[in-house]
């Protein structure tokens, strides 16, 4: 329970009203679109952290009714897996003081299996094949992406060129979809985990423990994983490659986390002021050249080792 308020019903009711905006938002992908999902979780990690096991449990219940009252109750349902299920896993791991990584994929498996249940069964409903109907998803969303492109005056001989190789453009998606989804689902706990993270360290929050993130490294076994998915890419059968290249989609994003890491670990032995950390984090969302430099660094810490954690007892 909250401290001072026996039943701080307003706190309550924003905190719904704010998940129950987030969800809708990133299901019907109006103007707040993917962004949402960004830090959908945290209100919820934060809310079960905070007050009673019965509080939440009520404020699940009103939000699965509002979930359902917009939508069927696949999709109701497919909803409460992502958020609350997730969520729940989250601020267990977070109370028994798991390290970032356990956190982080403890959540992504309920998002996983209901965004991949909902995809089969929605394709089901229209009475078409599974891989079919993402391949038309997937076009008309490009198309409407070259739409706005031509809206917002792009040129014309790019926009021909975009129109022309919509449908390989749709079937490369198609191919490494698995990969990007995985990966964007670790993307999207590991933001909410530092926010959440972020928040309890600001209100000292008795139980909770956090080493500091520029201390973090990928296990070393890891590296085998990256290196079997190079070499699937470098083998001639179609069905190889795009294995291979879903799992160095995965493979990059960890280590982009451990060039994180290392920037991190960079900024704090030079003592640079928040403002320009917060700068320089924003452009390597923003910039994917940057942040695949970041992530050979961090590839490429492995054996060069910067912050010489093999040789300290203690975290940098």
């Amino acid at each position: 329970m909250a401290d001072g308020k026996k039943y701080p019903w307003i706190e309550i009711a924003v905190i719904i009203a704010v998940v129950f905006f987030l969800g809708t938002s990133m299901y019907y992908r109006n103007w707040t679109g993917f962004a949402v999902g960004l830090i959908s979780f945290a209100p919820i990690v934060l809310f079960y952290l905070h007050y009673s096991k019965k509080l939440f449990l009520a404020a699940s219940v009103i939000l699965m009714l509002g979930f359902l009252s917009l939508t069927g109750w696949i999709e109701a349902l497919f909803l409460v897996l992502i958020y609350l299920v997730s969520s729940i896993l989250i601020a267990e791991m977070l109370r028994r003081n798991r390290a970032p990584e356990e956190i982080v994929f403890s959540g992504i498996f309920p998002s996983l299996i209901s965004g991949i249940g909902l995809w089969i069964v929605q394709s089901f409903r229209i009475h078409e094949n599974p891989i079919v109907y993402f391949k038309e998803i997937t076009l008309q969303n490009l198309k409407e992406t070259v739409h706005y492109y031509e809206r917002i005056g792009m040129d014309k001989e790019k926009i021909d060129i975009l129109n022309a190789s919509l449908n390989d453009l749709a079937s490369w998606f198609l191919y490494l979809f698995p990969g990007i989804y995985i990966a964007g689902l670790i993307f999207m706990i590991f933001l909410n985990y530092l926010l959440v993270r972020f928040i309890l360290v600001k209100m000292e929050k008795k139980g909770f423990s956090f080493k500091p993130l520029s201390s973090w490294r990928a296990t070393d076994h890891l590296i085998w994983g990256f290196i079997f998915s190079g070499v699937l890419l470098l083998l001639p059968l179609g069905e190889t490659k795009i294995l291979g290249g879903n799992l160095l989609i995965v493979f990059m994003l960890l280590y982009f986390f451990q060039g994180l890491a290392l920037v991190a670990y960079f900024f704090n032995r030079r003592g640079v002021k928040p403002i320009w950390q917060f700068f320089s984090y924003f452009l390597l969302l923003i910039w994917p050249l940057l942040g695949i430099i970041v992530a050979l660094f961090g590839l490429f810490d492995i054996w060069i080792d910067f912050r010489k954690l093999r040789n300290t007892k203690t975290p940098a």
